[in-house]
């Protein structure tokens, strides 16, 4: 229904600004089609559900998973013969500990044979990844998988109290459709979306009198955009209307922005977790209290790493074009125990670490582990960005851009406080000052870059 609507709108005489007017005048429930509100239907009688249900339910659609994927994909009727499998074989989750792990090596080696034959191209639809921690994986949906991930996205809106007709701020790292714009109101759909790609003073002020004119309900963002500007509301003594939530995702949220987002914009942090191949979600509810997996749409695997700390391994429910099974997301997570003050009996995650390159192992073991995000350098006035680089095992370079001048005593509690937080002396490390921290292909800012093999 999507694709046929952008086609009708785009075939007729009006001109392209009131065309995209009236596309996202449109509700979703008509774009995105019969997926999208049949399983918002799913999402408020699953918000109910007791473990047992909700275990029931995604063993159903595992089990519905495997024959297809056992039937059509060629990639997974090798896999299953050479393991001696067979379909009746995986009727649990507790059975997927059988299938070998799905990686993005693979994926990329063996690309055509993950794709259904029974899907045509006709109804499947290109995806890729945002290229963050390497080269872009690229890989296909079915028509179904994005009305469900958009379905899923409203339910977490609807978790924070959205009313029809709340305006909604998007705040990202990457250009929009018309690169020389940094903002763009969607008046239809009562969006607004703003693009950070320059960190300028000029360009923050500009965002900061848009959102202050918009006085958006909810404000949705990448955490390195929301932190850039909370910070500079907070020196320039700049504040706007609280909106209810703001709402994180597609970076690591780490405690220090958490912090500084909430004192800039007045309003409490909600965060989420995903990754573009949509194989393990989980959302934190209005009580923040752990991340809500989406056991609905994906199996979610906690597979150990070191400590406490798990790699997320996902199972997405809702693909058969390219079915990921049992795939190695390379992020790490701390499970939760303790329910959720909500009653929702989804599992539960404590905490979500990222990917694997966000924490530095010491050879003596993980318990001597410290993360460069405990680090307390952040807010100095004289800082404006920060990135780690990890060259190599035995190699460490600090990127710093400062704000006017780079003091000798600023670098030394910068190179004390990364030698606090790494608990090692073993490290040679590299405070070096530049222009601006790059954004990489995909818009993002990562707090930390893994070049070395080992992390």
């Amino acid at each position: 229904m999507k694709a046929f609507l952008k086609t009708l709108l785009k075939k007729s005489a009006v001109p392209v600004e009131t065309i995209e007017t009236l596309y996202h005048m449109i509700p979703d429930s008509l774009i995105y089609g019969k997926p999208y509100r049949d399983m918002l239907a799913i999402y408020r009688q699953s918000d109910h559900w007791d473990e047992h249900e909700l275990k029931s339910y995604q063993e159903q659609r595992l089990r519905n998973l495997i024959h297809h994927a056992y039937t059509h994909v060629p990639y997974y009727r090798e896999l299953f013969e050479g393991n001696r499998l067979e379909p009746r074989d995986i009727n649990t989750i507790d059975d997927l500990e059988k299938i070998p792990f799905l990686t993005s090596h693979i994926v990329r080696e063996r690309w055509k044979d993950l794709i259904a034959t029974n899907i045509s191209l006709f109804n499947r639809e290109m995806a890729h990844t945002s290229g963050t921690s390497g080269p872009s994986l690229y890989f296909y949906f079915d028509k179904t998988t994005i009305p469900i991930e958009r379905a899923q996205a409203m339910r977490h809106l609807l978790w924070l109290d959205y009313r029809n007709g709340d305006k909604i701020a998007v705040i990202k790292g990457q250009p929009l459709t018309n690169p020389k714009k940094i903002v763009k109101y969607l008046h239809g759909s009562r969006e607004l979306r703003v693009s950070l790609v320059n960190a300028d003073d000029q360009t923050l002020d500009k965002i900061v009198r848009e959102l202050e004119h918009f006085q958006p309900q909810f404000i949705r963002g990448w955490p390195s955009c929301l932190y850039i500007i909370s910070r500079w509301m907070l020196r320039n003594n700049q504040s706007l209307i609280p909106p209810k939530f703001i709402l994180t995702s597609s970076e690591n949220l780490y405690p220090y922005m958490k912090e500084q987002i909430e004192q800039g914009f007045h309003a409490r942090v909600i965060d989420g977790y995903g990754q573009s191949e949509f194989v393990a979600y989980a959302l934190q509810c209005s009580h923040g209290k752990g991340y809500h997996v989406q056991m609905e749409t994906g199996i979610m695997e906690l597979i150990p790493y070191q400590g406490e700390f798990s790699e997320i391994v996902g199972t997405c429910l809702c693909n058969s074009a390219m079915p990921f099974i049992r795939y190695k997301t390379g992020d790490l997570a701390i499970r939760q125990e303790e329910p959720c003050p909500c009653g929702r009996k989804s599992s539960l995650l404590a905490e979500v670490v990222g990917r694997t390159s966000d924490l530095i192992f010491r050879q003596e073991g993980p318990e001597a582990r410290q993360a460069l995000s405990q680090c307390t350098f952040y807010n100095l006035n004289e800082i404006k960005e920060t990135q780690f680089v990890l060259e190599d095992n035995d190699t460490l370079i600090v990127k710093v851009v400062p704000r006017k001048e780079f003091s000798p005593a600023v670098k030394d509690l910068i190179l004390r406080e990364v030698r606090r937080c790494l608990s090692t002396s073993d490290l040679k490390i590299i405070v070096e000052e530049v222009d601006e921290i790059r954004p990489l292909t995909g818009g993002k800012r990562p707090l930390i870059i893994g070049r070395s093999p080992s992390v």
